[in-house]
């Protein structure tokens, strides 16, 4: 089965080869983003269902690690000096009401930079 079954239709533009299969061997965490059983998955559904967190963590009935631990990367983030902008844009989501689309919005405007210094 591939990994993303609804991108492989023509009208998403990808090739075949562009999203492999996820082999059963795959890191647990790799599987889990992609599987209907993962809580933090079906969190994200919901989510982008329109549901707020309160309302979807109801709807799944069972923790999401996911919630809590965003907003303590942020702080950790934060309380070190490191640049999160992913992990600071979804907490904003989860945690301060801001919009998904400003949030999106934020990370694509980003000016480019290097992630990862590499060399001496």
């Amino acid at each position: 089965m591939p990994a993303f079954p609804g991108l492989r239709r023509p009208a998403s533009g990808l090739r075949s080869r562009t999203l492999p299969r996820i082999p059963p061997s795959a890191p647990s965490g790799l599987r889990a983003c992609t599987d209907d059983q993962s809580r933090n998955r079906r969190f994200g559904l919901a989510l982008a269902r329109g549901l707020g967190p309160d309302a979807a963590c109801a709807e799944i009935g069972q923790a999401v690690e996911g919630l809590r631990t965003t907003h303590a990367a942020r702080l950790l983030a934060e309380a070190h000096g490191v640049d999160m902008p992913i992990v600071a844009q979804v907490d904003g989501v989860l945690h301060d009401g801001l919009d998904p689309r400003r949030a999106v919005r934020a990370l694509l405007e980003r000016d480019p930079k290097e992630e990862v210094p590499h060399g001496p």
